[in-house]
C-alpha cells in the first residue's frame, strides 16, 4: 500500500505561490523537499509542473490534468483522474508518494493523505495561490522541527477521513 504524503511551504495565511513562481527561497526548505521526495514518485498538476522548469531528478512525476498531455517527456506520465494516479500508485508498488501542488490538486488528494509535511514560513509575502489551510484544521501535529529563525516544519498526522488506496 502506498503511503501518501501532502507536502508544501506556506506562509502565515497559506501563501503558496506567486506568478507561477515559489515566492520565497530558503535552500534548508528546498534541501527538505528534495531528501524527503527524492526517490518517490510526485503528484501534482499542469501549471505546478510547468512552474518546475525542469524534470526534477529520480521522482516519477505524475501530472493531473483535464487535458490531454502537452509535452512528453521520459518519467513524466500524465493522468486524466485523481483515481488513475491512485492505481497507478498500486500497480508500480511505490511506497510513498507524494503530493506537491498545486492548491486544487491538495483539495483533491487531501482525503487519500496520509500524513501532510508542512513548511511554516514565518513571513507574508504576496501570493496569487493559497493553499487550502482547511485541510489542517482535521489533522494532529506529530512532530515539530525549528528549520531556521523563520521556518518551521511541521508533520501533521492521520487524517481521520483517509481511504486506504
Amino acid at each position: 500500500m502506498t503511503t501518501l504524503i501532502l507536502i508544501a511551504a506556506i506562509g502565515p495565511r497559506g501563501e503558496l505561490g506567486y506568478s507561477g513562481r515559489l515566492p520565497w527561497h530558503y535552500p534548508e526548505d528546498l534541501k527538505h523537499f528534495k531528501e524527503t521526495t527524492f526517490g518517490h514518485p510526485i503528484i501534482m498538476g499542469r501549471k505546478t509542473y510547468h512552474s518546475l522548469g525542469r524534470i526534477l531528478p529520480n521522482r516519477p512525476h505524475l501530472v493531473l490534468s483535464r487535458g490531454a498531455p502537452d509535452i512528453s517527456k521520459d518519467n513524466v506520465y500524465w493522468f486524466n483522474s485523481v483515481e488513475d494516479i491512485l492505481s497507478w500508485c498500486r500497480d508500480t508498488q511505490c511506497e510513498k508518494a507524494f503530493v506537491i501542488g498545486g492548491s486544487e490538486v491538495f483539495r483533491l488528494f487531501e482525503s487519500q493523505c496520509d500524513y501532510a509535511y508542512i513548511t511554516h514560513i514565518h513571513r507574508a509575502v504576496v501570493a496569487d495561490i493559497y493553499f487550502p489551510m482547511e485541510l489542517l484544521q482535521k489533522r494532529e501535529i506529530v512532530e515539530q522541527t525549528q528549520m531556521g529563525p523563520e521556518l518551521t516544519l511541521i508533520k501533521y498526522g492521520h487524517n481521520q477521513d483517509v481511504t486506504a488506496i
